[in-house]
């Protein structure tokens, strides 16, 4: 084993053989991973550092001029002295005052800066967070965002309750398809152009969208702005180009071509509306505004646009009616009830349970979300069975009567109900990006009040209103609007 005592300035003490085949040093590879646990099982050290160790493997990849991917896991706050070296800023008091931003800002610029620096060299950083207290998850963070990379967080792990959800989600990072050092750039016809884009990832100019890796479980959001005239006949056209390097080496261009029919009536654009997409988009933007914004603003923020875009169809699309009657667009009549959802997410909201790092956690998951998680991340498929069942992006529950089965697992049993359910909770985890750990909710247990603050169409626990209640205010916004 070589050590590097210089952290302040560090450097690669080994250049040939550092970086090795899987193939060609297999035996080397297994011996290593099978040495770590003793190697460090006697350590008396304290404190950590994180920044040396992303600088060191980007130098590997310099030295060997290739992209790559890092898999860093990391267990507490970094304090050594060693550059990214952070203080416990944690105060949950503010959580939900106007004064809530300053807790999911960086507190250093050190991450942002190596951040881009691995982008130029197109090294991808993943994060594995095994916290048991606070670890400022909003400033490491930056370092995946900035990357393309992805954070995962496991609270108070353990083999027995963590260790399956831990293996499977490094085998699914590890053997998703992947392109590195990828520049993405969107081009229209007249009449409209990309003005915004929301996701994971870095931008050194208006332009270019440059991630230093690309796969299939991350989804960047476009907002185009209409600032022309657009033809019926011509319609509208749009492009996404990506250059990339691909696994073997190759550097490839992959270019999407979009052909979109325009309208010049606002009836048939309310027709062709995506609720899906506009939820994703919506509560992007929110999460984004966290960290500059108050929560009563965001939260005003997104109530005006719902009542905006469904006071603008009651005024241009439907029929003359009631005043008191509530008219909603076919393609939109669940815009209240998803923006109601976002509200109460604990990305935006949170309640006594949720921590600032489980926060700013569920803020990262959200700028790269697809379109098909964040409709399951906002609201929770519910499931009938001869029992309740409730699925969700981040866990997966089973809401149980008497008697009750092992906490984690569902017993394998010869019946027809057992086979059916474990081949449902199969299902639903093959379409997840992320390992579901299933959890038993018994009846009239302590979790259930925890299970309740998912089934988000009734009054939050921990405030937020109930669907039904939203509705109304809703109502009463858009008669205010068009009266």
């Amino acid at each position: 084993m070589l050590v590097v005592s210089d952290v302040a300035d560090v450097f690669l003490p080994l250049l040939d053989g550092f970086l090795v085949t899987v193939q060609e040093a297999r035996a080397v590879i297994d011996s290593l991973l099978e040495q770590i646990p003793q190697m460090f099982s006697d350590t008396r050290e304290t404190e950590i550092c994180l920044g040396p160790v992303v600088q060191a493997g980007l130098e590997a990849l310099k030295a060997a001029d290739c992209a790559g991917k890092l898999f860093v896991f990391q267990t507490s706050l970094p304090l050594a002295e060693a550059p990214g070296k952070l203080k416990n800023r944690d105060d949950r008091k503010l959580l939900g005052t106007d004064k809530e931003k300053t807790l999911f800002q960086p507190q250093t610029s050190f991450y942002q800066t190596l951040g881009k620096e691995c982008v130029a060299q197109g090294c991808c950083v993943d994060i594995f967070l095994f916290p048991n207290q606070y670890v400022d998850v909003a400033t490491v963070s930056e370092v995946c965002k900035l990357t393309g990379g992805q954070l995962y967080k496991y609270n108070f792990f353990t083999a027995v309750n963590d260790g399956e959800r831990f293996i499977q989600d490094l085998t699914q990072d590890i053997q998703r398809p992947i392109v590195f050092d990828a520049i993405m750039r969107v081009r229209t016809s007249t009449g409209f152009r990309p003005v915004d884009f929301l996701g994971n990832f870095y931008m050194s100019n208006t332009t270019d969208v440059e991630l230093a890796a690309m796969d299939c479980d991350k989804a960047v959001a476009v907002d185009f702005k209409h600032d022309d005239k657009l033809s019926e006949e011509l319609g509208a056209y749009i492009q996404c180009a990506v250059l990339y390097t691909s696994v073997s080496g190759q550097r490839r261009l992959r270019v999407h071509n979009l052909s979109l029919n325009c309208c010049s009536t606002m009836a048939d654009l309310y027709k062709s509306c995506e609720m899906d997409a506009i939820m994703n988009i919506l509560s992007k933007q929110a999460v984004r505004s966290v960290v500059n914004s108050t929560p009563k603003a965001i939260r005003e923020q997104l109530m005006a646009q719902c009542a905006n875009i469904l006071a603008t169809y009651r005024k241009n699309c439907a029929s003359p009616s009631s005043a008191g009657q509530l008219i909603l667009p076919e393609c939109m009549k669940l815009l209240p009830l998803y923006v109601n959802c976002v509200l109460k997410s604990d990305a935006l909201q949170g309640g006594a349970e949720t921590s600032t790092d489980d926060r700013a956690w569920l803020m990262h998951l959200l700028n790269s979300m697809d379109i098909n998680s964040s409709g399951a991340f906002f609201y929770p498929r519910l499931l009938p069975l001869v029992i309740s069942c409730c699925c969700l992006f981040v866990c997966l529950f089973v809401y149980v009567f008497p008697p009750p089965c092992p906490q984690g697992t569902l017993l394998s049993l010869d019946n027809p109900l057992s086979a059916r359910v474990r081949n449902l909770v199969q299902q639903i985890r093959s379409q997840r990006s992320r390992f579901m750990k299933l959890t038993i909710v018994r009846q009239r247990d302590k979790l259930e009040p925890w299970f309740q603050h998912f089934l988000v169409e009734d009054k939050g626990l921990y405030g937020g209103a109930s669907y039904v209640d939203f509705l109304c205010h809703m109502h009463k916004e858009i008669r205010n609007l068009l009266s």
